[in-house]
């Protein structure tokens, strides 16, 4: 799977129902969470979402949303 945009991250779990929590994650992070678990997912956010996450970041969001599922 291909790194995306911080931004088409964000897009992605909104569509899947996650909710961007702006009370937490100040600064350059976006933390999201699933009203129906009991998770939450961090985001960095560079340039207004449009640097690409590292592989490792990447993957590591993709595996907490289960997107490999």
């Amino acid at each position: 799977m291909r790194t995306q945009k911080a931004r088409d991250v964000q897009k992605r779990l909104e569509k899947e129902g996650w909710v961007w929590v702006k009370a937490r994650g100040r600064g350059s992070h976006r933390v999201f969470e699933h009203p129906q678990r009991k998770e939450s997912i961090v985001v960095p956010w560079h340039r207004n979402g449009q640097e690409h996450l590292p592989p490792g970041t990447f993957h590591s969001i993709a595996k907490d949303a289960g997107w490999f599922r």
